[in-house]
């Protein structure tokens, strides 16, 4: 079940035009009110005259559903809207309703009668004219495409911050303008008294506007919209080529930055490997001779020569460990070998298994005598061996 109360039987709008007179409709609404059961009327209006209006009266005509003019008794004829103190391109009225009578109402016909300023002049339709029906010509019937957006661009910057009535009330300027010898036309589509300069509905300037639609106007002033435009789309680029020739500049500048980070970076591991090179080279021998210095000081003569051996051709590292090792003797079963610090051996004892046979042995650093075979380690780690080789113990 609807809860509205209130239901459209039709709009309302102003179909024609009284010259000179002050008020008109905006926009209108014939309502059913169904609680009442009545039809009201609700009028938008708005003030095009030249100063305060206080009063503002109409004659109204009502029509039954099949256009009939109903002039029953009762049925209102006129209405005055009161009390208004509304300033030009003022809207009122639109919180006021009419009532008209019984739902029998379907249309209505709405003339003003009378207005009276706030300074007492008074406005009246003596004539009881209805108006004339509005003669208008769209723009783009007049002007080509082009010179209709020219004018747009052109009442855009002229209107900008200057008209009082905004976009929702004023048609959006389609219209062209006519001037007679009675009134001129403005492009939104009031027509004014010849004598009145400023469109009342919207403002515009009657010399501005008809001095702008002139079509030499327009194609001089596109002229310069298009230079402009070109000058501006050049602007454009030209600050499009700088960003980017400025980004290029960073990027080159940041791909120099990681370059020189790179050289940068390869430097310090070349460092840091040379640092390797040289503790492994120079520090960490050091380290470990000067160890070996201060175990042979200590008296610890074979950890010392292990040391000194280590080390190699480090100094003197080799020849502190031929000193070491220089009378260095050893014993198997039946025989012995005894190594010079010249790197040669002797061996006297029983030699039935050859374990004496070392007399080719040269540059050896190390001996040892087993049971019937005697081993020896020469300078470049080579082993020698010669005697029993029974279980393969010299198959070195």
């Amino acid at each position: 079940m609807s809860t509205a109360r209130y239901f459209l039987v039709t709009a309302v709008q102003q179909d024609a035009w009284i010259l000179g007179c002050p008020v008109e409709i905006v926009k209108g609404a014939l309502l059913f009110d169904s609680l009442s059961r009545q039809t009201i009327l609700q009028l938008k209006l708005r003030n095009v005259g030249s100063s305060t209006i206080n009063q503002v009266s109409v004659a109204i005509t009502s029509f039954d559903g099949a256009g009939k003019a109903i002039s029953d008794y009762g049925k209102l004829q006129s209405f005055t809207f009161g009390d208004l103190h509304t300033n030009p391109r003022d809207l009122f009225g639109d919180r006021t309703a009419i009532p008209l009578g019984d739902s029998s109402v379907k249309a209505v016909k709405v003339v003003f009668s009378s207005a009276i300023y706030a300074n007492g002049y008074e406005w009246h339709n003596d004539e009881k004219l209805e108006g004339q029906p509005y003669n208008l010509y769209p723009i783009h019937h007049m002007l080509v495409a082009d010179l209709v957006e020219q004018y747009n661009r052109e009442y855009t910057k002229h209107h900008i911050g200057s008209s009082s009535v905004g976009t929702e009330e004023v048609n959006a300027h389609d219209l062209y303008p006519i001037s007679t010898s009675d009134y001129w036309c403005c492009t939104c589509g009031f027509p004014n008294p010849i004598y009145v300069m400023d469109c009342r509905r919207c403002g515009t300037s009657k010399e501005w506007l008809f001095k702008t639609i002139d079509r030499e106007f327009l194609l001089r002033a596109q002229s310069e919209y298009l230079e402009l435009m070109q000058l501006k789309a050049q602007e454009e680029a030209a600050q499009t080529r700088k960003l980017k020739d400025q980004e290029e500049h960073s990027k080159n500048r940041q791909q120099a930055l990681r370059s020189k980070l790179v050289v940068i970076a390869c430097f310090l591991g070349v460092l840091a490997i040379a640092g390797v090179v040289i503790a492994k080279a120079i520090i960490l021998p050091q380290r470990q001779y000067d160890n070996a210095i201060a175990l042979q000081a200590d008296g610890k003569q074979r950890e010392a020569a292990v040391a000194f051996l280590a080390l190699g051709h480090y100094k003197d590292s080799f020849d502190h460990y031929l000193a070491y090792s220089a009378n260095s003797i050893s014993a198997g079963l039946s025989h012995s070998v005894g190594l010079h610090n010249n790197g040669t051996v002797i061996a006297t004892g029983d030699n039935s298994a050859g374990q004496c046979n070392i007399q080719s042995w040269t540059d050896v650093v190390s001996i040892s005598a087993g049971a019937l075979h005697t081993v020896g380690l020469r300078r470049d780690g080579t082993v020698l061996a010669v005697g029993s080789n029974e279980a393969g113990k010299w198959d070195v």
